[in-house]
C-alpha cells in the first residue's frame, strides 16, 4: 500500500506541505520519496510512501525509467493480470507493462487495454513524458482512495489524502475510467492556466463499444424478474457451493504472503455480524493452522446513551455482544485456531480529541453518518484494545495488533441484499424495487464508501482488502438472478432440515449455517454506526445525511 501525490503546475515546483508529507507517511511508514520533473513547460512534483505488503525487498516510489522517460506512483494490489496470478511485488510488474504500452504507436489504447486485465484495487499515477500525457485514476470500483483539487493559481493536485489547505475544494476522483491529462496546451489555451484532462471511460463485459475503453471484468446487474414465486434457496443449492468456492479463494489470494509477524498477519475489522464472522471463518480455511487471527472489535462510549458514571458502556453495545457470541461460534467450530478477540474501548474523551483528524481524513464527505462510520473504522482499524481471555471470568490484557492487513465485510450487503432498504423496496415495489435498490447501492460504492474508509483506515500504516469485491465475486453477484442472493418473495422450505433464515443476504446466511456458525446465520443486520454506538453522539438533533457543524 502506498501514499500518492502529484502536483501539476505551469508556475514551477512547489514545496510539497509538511501536511501532505505527514499524512503520507502514516500511509506508508517505510519509504517517503519526492520526484521533480519538467514536460513542456510544466512542473510537475510527485510523492509517494510505501507500506511494503508484496515480495521480500522495500521498492521505494515514485519509480523512475529515464529510457523511455516515465514515472509511476502506485498505490494498489495487482492480485492477476491477463488471469495469471502476481507474486512478488506489483509496482515493478505494473511499471513495465505501462512503459511498453506507452511505447506503442497508439499509447492511449495500448494502456487501456493493460488497465483491462488487472484485477484487484488501484489508485495510480503515471506519468508519458514521451506522449506528454499524465494518466490517473482509480480501479473499476473504487477501492483505493484519489481525491484530486484545483489551486487558485490553477495548478493541478491529485492525493491519496486531502489537506486542510482549501479542504473545502477537493472531490474524490470518480471510480470510472483514467483520466489523461495533456501536458501541452492546445493553440486556443496557450495562454491559459487550464489543463485539458480527457476520460478512457469503463465498459461491462459484453458491452458493444467503438472507442477505447477499459473493460470491467462483469456485466450489468441482471434484472431477470420471476414470472412466479422462484424456488427455496437451500444448503444444497448449487449456487452456495458456488459461492463457497469463489470466496475462499478470495480470502486466500488477499491472506497469503503477509508481511511475516510473530504473533498475528492477518486481521478482521470484526462487528460479530454475518460479513465479518464469514471473512474470519474463511481466513481459517486458508491459514496455517499455527497462526492467530485477530479479530478488532470496537465499542463507544455515546453520552446519549450513556450516563458519565454509568461504568461499563462497551459491553452493552450491540456489536460487543455480537462479537463475542461470533467468537465463541468461531472457537468452537475451529478449535485448533488461535482467534483473538481484541476489545477496543472507545470513551466519549477520546473520540472528541480525535474528531477533527477523522473529519479532515474522510473529506470530502461531510455528514453526520460519514462522521459515524469514519469513526468506527478509525479506531477499529488503529487496533488498540484489550485481549479479552478464554477463561471465566475472562482477563483483559492490553493489546496492540501487530497486522499489517485487515479484512473487511464491505460490499456484502450491496451485492447481495442485506440493507433494510433492501427490505422495504421489496415490500413496495416487489422484485423491481430491489433490483434498483441494488444497482444504487453497488453503483455509488466507490464514491459514497470506499475513497472515505480507506483514508481513514490506512492512516494507521494498514491496509484493509475486501473479499467480496473481488472481480470474480462480484461477477458472480451481478450475473445470478437475484433469487440466487436473497431469499425475498420465496416460499418456506418445507424441508425440516432447511433451516429458517432472515431473507436479507440469504445465500451468505446458508454459508455461515453450513459451517456450524448458527447464531451468526441467524443476526440481524445492523449498521456499523448503530452496532458500536458512534451514531449521534451529540445530543442536539440531527439526521444522518444533515451536514456537520462545528
Amino acid at each position: 500500500m502506498c501514499g500518492i501525490y502529484c502536483r501539476i503546475s505551469r508556475h514551477g515546483h512547489h514545496p510539497v506541505p509538511s501536511t501532505i508529507n505527514d499524512l503520507l507517511a502514516k500511509r506508508g511508514p517505510y519509504s517517503l520519496k519526492e520526484h521533480r520533473t519538467v514536460v513542456s513547460g510544466v512542473y510537475i512534483t510527485l510523492v509517494a510512501s510505501v507500506l511494503p505488503l508484496r515480495g521480500s525487498d522495500l521498492v521505494p516510489q515514485p519509480l523512475v525509467d529515464e529510457n523511455p522517460a516515465s514515472v509511476l506512483c502506485w498505490n494498489g494490489e495487482a492480485w492477476k493480470i491477463n488471469d495469471e496470478a502476481v507474486t512478488g511485488n506489483d509496482s515493478q510488474l505494473i511499471f513495465q507493462k505501462l512503459r511498453d504500452a506507452a511505447s506503442g504507436t497508439d499509447a492511449r489504447s495500448s494502456i487501456a487495454s493493460f488497465l483491462s486485465q488487472i484485477r484487484g484495487p488501484f489508485a495510480c499515477v503515471f506519468l508519458d513524458q514521451s506522449s506528454e500525457k499524465l494518466y490517473f485514476g482509480r480501479d473499476c470500483l473504487g477501492r483505493r482512495s484519489l481525491v484530486k483539487t484545483t489551486t487558485s493559481e490553477g495548478d493541478i493536485v491529485i492525493s491519496s489524502v486531502p489537506y486542510h489547505q482549501d479542504q473545502d475544494l477537493w472531490t474524490e476522483v470518480e471510480a470510472d475510467g483514467m483520466y489523461v491529462l495533456s501536458l501541452t496546451s492546445p493553440r486556443q489555451d496557450f495562454n491559459s492556466n487550464a489543463f485539458v484532462i480527457n476520460r478512457i471511460p469503463l465498459s461491462l463485459e459484453n458491452e458493444q463499444v467503438e472507442a477505447e475503453t477499459i473493460r470491467v471484468p462483469y456485466p450489468a446487474l441482471c434484472d431477470e424478474i420471476p414470472s412466479e414465486a422462484p424456488p427455496s434457496l437451500q444448503l444444497t443449492s448449487k449456487c452456495i457451493e458456488t459461492l463457497h468456492s469463489l470466496l475462499f479463494h478470495s480470502v486466500q489470494l488477499r491472506a497469503q504472503n503477509l508481511p511475516d509477524s510473530p504473533i498475528s498477519p492477518l486481521g478482521v475489522l470484526f462487528s460479530g455480524g454475518l460479513d465479518s464472522a464469514l471473512l474470519a471463518y474463511y481466513a481459517h480455511l486458508t491459514l496455517p493452522l499455527d497462526t492467530p487471527i485477530d479479530l478488532l472489535n470496537v465499542a463507544f462510549q455515546n453520552p446519549r446513551i450513556h450516563k458519565p458514571d454509568f461504568e461499563d458502556p462497551y459491553s452493552s453495545c450491540p456489536d460487543r455482544k455480537t462479537g463475542l457470541s461470533a467468537w465463541n461460534a468461531l472457537r468452537q467450530q475451529c478449535p485448533t485456531r488461535i482467534f483473538n478477540f481484541v476489545a477496543i474501548n472507545i470513551p466519549f474523551t477520546e473520540t472528541t480529541a480525535h474528531r477533527q483528524t477523522i473529519i479532515d481524513l474522510m473529506h470530502p464527505h461531510k455528514t453526520e453518518m460519514d462522521l459515524s462510520i469514519a469513526s468506527a473504522l478509525y479506531f477499529a482499524s488503529r487496533g488498540q484494545g484489550s485481549l479479552v481471555s478464554t477463561a471465566e471470568p475472562p482477563s483483559f490484557t492490553p493489546y496492540y495488533t501487530p497486522t499489517r492487513v485487515l479484512l473487511s465485510g464491505l460490499g456484502a450487503d450491496e451485492l447481495f441484499g442485506g440493507y433494510v432498504r433492501h427490505a422495504t423496496a421489496f415490500s413496495r415495489r416487489g422484485y423491481r424495487g430491489l433490483l434498483d435498490e441494488l444497482e444504487l447501492d453497488f453503483g455509488r460504492l466507490g464514491k459514497r464508501n470506499l475513497g472515505r474508509d480507506d483514508r481513514v483506515t490506512s492512516t494507521w500504516g494498514r491496509e484493509v482488502r475486501y473479499p467480496f469485491l473481488d472481480e470474480d465475486v462480484v461477477g458472480a453477484a451481478v450475473r445470478a438472478p437475484v433469487w440466487e442472493k436473497c431469499g425475498f418473495g420465496m416460499p418456506e422450505s418445507t424441508s425440516a432440515e432447511e433451516p429458517r433464515l432472515e431473507p436479507g443476504k440469504l445465500a451468505l446466511r446458508l454459508l455461515a449455517w453450513k459451517a456450524g456458525l448458527h447464531n451468526v446465520a441467524r443476526e440481524p443486520k445492523r449498521a456499523i454506526q448503530f452496532g458500536s454506538r458512534t451514531a449521534k453522539m451529540s445530543t442536539h438533533k440531527s439526521k444522518g445525511t444533515d451536514e456537520l457543524v462545528a
